[in-house]
This record gives C-alpha cells, structure tokens and sequence, in this order.
C-alpha cells in the first residue's frame, strides 16, 4: 500500500522524456536576454552541475562498455515502472515519519483535525523527545503559530528545561567559520559557506521568536535578560575592534536584540545600545540599530 510519505523512483528515461519537453518550449526573447542578464551579472546563477552530470555520464558509459566485453555480461531490460521504496524502518524511524507527516500537512484550515492526531502521537509516545526535536525542526525553518502552540502539549517544566539549556549552552553563539570568515566577501567556490550562514541565522531567529511567542512576557524575565545580556556582551566584544570583515556578526546581534527587546525591553542594555558610535557601522547595520533603539 502506498502511503503520503513513501519515495517513488522513475526510470531516467522517463524523466529525460519530460526534460526535453521542458527544454522545447519556446521562451521569449526578452526572458532569454534577462537570463543573460542575471547570469553576467550573479555568479550565484552559474552552476557547475552539466559539467558534473556529463562526467558522469561518460564515466558510466566507460563501465558499461568495459562489462558488455566481459561473456557474463547480461543487458539489463528495460524497465519503466514505478518503484516504492519499502518503509521497513524501526519503530522509532515509523514514529518520526508519520510525525512528521503531520506537520508536513498541518494548515489553518485542518488545524482542528490535525492537531488532535498530533497531540494524541505526542501523548501515546514513548519518545516525546524525538517529536519535541521534530517540533523545533520545523519551527527553525518557520517560526509560524501553528508550530509553536504544539509546545503546549509539552508541559511547563519540560519547555523550561529546553529553554534554560538553551540560554546556558549558548546555542545561539555563531560557529567558528561563522566567526572567522569574511561571510560577506567569499570567493565563487566559497558560495556554500554564505548559504550555511544565511541559513544559520534564520534558524537562530525563528528559534528566538519560538521561545519568545511561547512564553508570556511576565515569564522567564529573568532568563530573557541573561540572554539579552549575553548577545549585548557579545555584540560589543565585535564593535571594539569592528571591520567589514565581522559586519555579519554584528548585523546577526542586532536582528536578533530586535527581536528579543519587542519582546521584553529591558532599560540597562538599552541605554548601552544608545552608546554604540554610529560611525562604527556599516549603512545597513546603522538602520538595524536605530530601528532597535526606536523600540
């Protein structure tokens, strides 16, 4: 039986069938000369992958070639079925994927019949902690509503624990290629290294609005100012000595102070803030500062 979630395989024929039919289609010449544009222009549009792909194509006809010499050589037959990958995975495994199946459909519209299955998962389950990870998974990627309620079907203590380790591990702290390169002047095959970060720091900020959309603003003050605090230390640790090189990370300490002061403005680090000399900025960073500031 086919389920939602199960991995359908095609044969490469059909797919190259479909690809060239896409390749057939009569594009415009205004949208050909902006493709051209925008490949001139963004080194980003450039991609290395019909080069990979052709290797590989010329490395597997070398193979075939070397074993259709061979007598024990039997050409395989064609075969243009579909293929399901079966889903023979451990309880656990079976447990994540139909969890996380839930999330994948989860909309307003089938919130009140979804989220009844979800919670019932959650309190049948014998491994909350996998399904609370899953929670902040998707809450990394989208720091929407209907992700962060579903921490309500873990009790106070246990988010309390997960938010305290959070603050006292220092999760948000960037990693050492983070801090140590010139994120905003890599070279072209350094591009990855951009998306990581550009991805990290999303996370990090959905992260942040999860915790501060789940708890009231009269709660955990304390904790929220130890992580203000911290952030403030660390963004100040960057300015003394600031570069084009670490505008990145300063810029990464103000979206993130935005967030968390519209959250709960705490007096003593904002008076701090309003003594960053504006001259140490870059343009950008000085718009994030004075829109924290106007908090």
């Amino acid at each position: 039986m086919l389920n939602d979630n199960d991995i359908i395989t095609i044969d490469v024929s059909i797919f190259q069938k479909q690809l060239g039919s896409f390749n057939n289609l009569n594009i415009s010449p205004s949208s050909l000369k902006k493709k051209q544009e925008l490949e001139s222009s963004y080194s980003c549009f450039l991609s290395n992958h019909e080069n990979k792909i052709t290797e590989w194509i010329e490395k597997k006809h070398h193979q075939n070639k070397y074993w259709k010499d061979h007598k024990h050589y039997v050409t395989p037959k064609p075969n243009n079925r579909l293929h399901i990958l079966p889903s023979n995975f451990t309880e656990e495994d079976k447990s994540k994927k139909k969890f996380t199946g839930f999330l994948n459909k989860l909309t307003e519209s089938n919130s009140s019949t979804i989220i009844p299955q979800i919670q019932q998962e959650i309190s049948n389950s014998s491994q909350k902690d996998v399904l609370y990870k899953i929670i902040w998974n998707f809450i990394e990627k989208s720091s929407e509503k209907k992700y962060i309620q579903l921490l309500n079907y873990y009790d106070k203590e246990y988010n309390m624990i997960h938010f305290k380790k959070y603050i006292s591990d220092n999760e948000w702290y960037p990693s050492e290629y983070i801090l140590n390169k010139n994120i905003l002047n890599l070279s072209e095959n350094e591009y990855d290294i951009y998306c990581q970060y550009v991805k990290w720091k999303k996370q990090q900020i959905n992260i942040l609005k999860g915790w501060c959309s789940f708890w009231d603003k009269k709660e955990n003050i304390e904790h929220f100012e130890t992580l203000t605090g911290n952030i403030v230390n660390f963004l100040e640790s960057i300015l003394i000595n600031i570069s084009k090189e670490k505008k990145h990370l300063a810029d990464y300490c103000l979206e993130y102070l935005f967030v968390i002061m519209n959250h709960n403005k705490y007096e003593k680090y904002s008076e701090r803030l309003h003594q960053i000399p504006l001259s140490n900025l870059e343009s950008s960073s000085k718009f994030l500062l004075k829109n924290l500031l106007e908090i």
